[in-house]
């Protein structure tokens, strides 16, 4: 183990100038624009997390007029119809530089972390005041010992004015975590519409799944999306929310037997999940496994006419993005009844009920 952090030290210390010279010229950019520049150097979770956090950083960025960087994003990139230009995915649509290509960005973060970690080390130099110098790192992880510390009373506000103190006076913020938010959610639906537009899927996907769906259409009368999450729900939160097909099958045959009384008898029910050859097979009811990418899976669940399953930021951001009614399973308990779907309008955090009596955020 020691040896295993000399390693990581000596390999800080070697990149050390590349990444002082990768931060001097983010200042010079930053003063050039006469921006701040926010950089989320965190790859958490899959699709759904990272749009989720591009939404509430979109809205500081509207509020604050910063800059924000997303690395990690570029994952996903080449799906989306703003960042197939080669430059990192951010927000507002960034200007030509040579520091934005996104073929430097897995190094750049790289020095995003070598700078945090000398940073770090700076604040135990008697007398040296690194609030003097223009960089900020910023974790919300404040409870890591934790197998469960996502609470509720954790959440970093970024339009709070004890997150404006943390970063005044400084042109480069690093941010690492997941529970950041805006605490005043903007509604305004001009300005969701905007967003939206500027997180679409391009126009492969969104022409690929409109195909489907009209195909779908001809034939069905409701389609419902329902989304399993098996692999890592297996282990997330100790197994609270990973459920076997069997039961995933009687919640679709209520919800079947609820839309049989409001007078729909074709019916689809449009299968999401991570793993395959499961059987949910519903009397009365046709189902079909959606076969797309990640991205055209989650524009399809988005057109859909309710969706189904575990609490989830993938599903939770087709209901918010496609305005469509959603009823989360919480227990193998939990009913499904057609008045309790809802549709997502904020997205401030889905608050989780735990045994211990605190709340998972997610």
């Amino acid at each position: 183990m020691r040896s295993n952090g000399l390693i990581k030290f000596l390999t800080a210390c070697l990149s050390l100038p590349a990444a002082t010279l990768f931060y001097v010229r983010l200042v010079f950019l930053s003063r050039a624009l006469g921006k701040k520049i926010l950089i989320y150097a965190s790859p958490y979770g899959q699709l759904g997390n990272r749009l989720i956090l591009f939404l509430h950083f979109i809205q500081y960025c509207d509020k604050k007029d910063v800059i924000f960087l997303f690395p990690a994003f570029s994952e996903y990139s080449d799906h989306f119809a703003s960042f197939r230009d080669g430059l990192v995915p951010g927000y507002p649509k960034l200007p030509s530089s040579s520091l934005f290509d996104s073929s430097n960005w897995k190094k750049y973060s790289f020095y995003i972390r070598v700078l945090a970690a000398i940073q770090s080390r700076l604040r135990c130099i008697p007398g040296f005041c690194v609030n003097h110098l223009p960089f900020f790192e910023y974790s919300d992880s404040t409870n890591n010992e934790s197998a469960v510390s996502n609470y509720s009373d954790k959440i970093e506000f970024l339009d709070s004015e004890k997150f404006e103190a943390k970063i005044r006076g400084k042109r480069i913020i690093a941010l690492f975590g997941w529970r950041f938010r805006m605490k005043n959610f903007v509604i305004d639906p001009e300005a969701k519409r905007s967003i939206l537009e500027y997180l679409a899927p391009n126009s492969e996907t969104i022409s690929k799944s409109d195909r489907l769906l009209f195909s779908y259409r001809e034939s069905f009368d409701r389609i419902v999306a329902v989304h399993h999450r098996r692999k890592d729900y297996r282990i997330w939160l100790n197994g609270k929310f990973y459920f076997e097909s069997e039961l995933i099958r009687k919640r679709m045959n209520e919800l079947r037997s609820e839309l049989n009384s409001q007078g729909f008898r074709k019916i689809l029910f449009l299968i999401f999940s991570d793993e395959k050859g499961e059987d949910y097979s519903v009397p009365g009811a046709s189902v079909l496994l959606a076969q797309g990418s990640m991205v055209e899976d989650l524009y399809c669940m988005s057109r859909c006419d309710l969706i189904l399953g575990p609490p989830s930021t993938f599903s939770g951001w087709a209901s918010y993005s496609g305005e469509v009614p959603i009823l989360h399973l919480y227990s193998a308990e939990d009913p499904v009844r057609l008045n309790l779907f809802r549709k997502i309008e904020v997205w401030n955090g889905v608050e989780i009920p735990l045994v211990s009596g605190e709340k998972f955020i997610l």
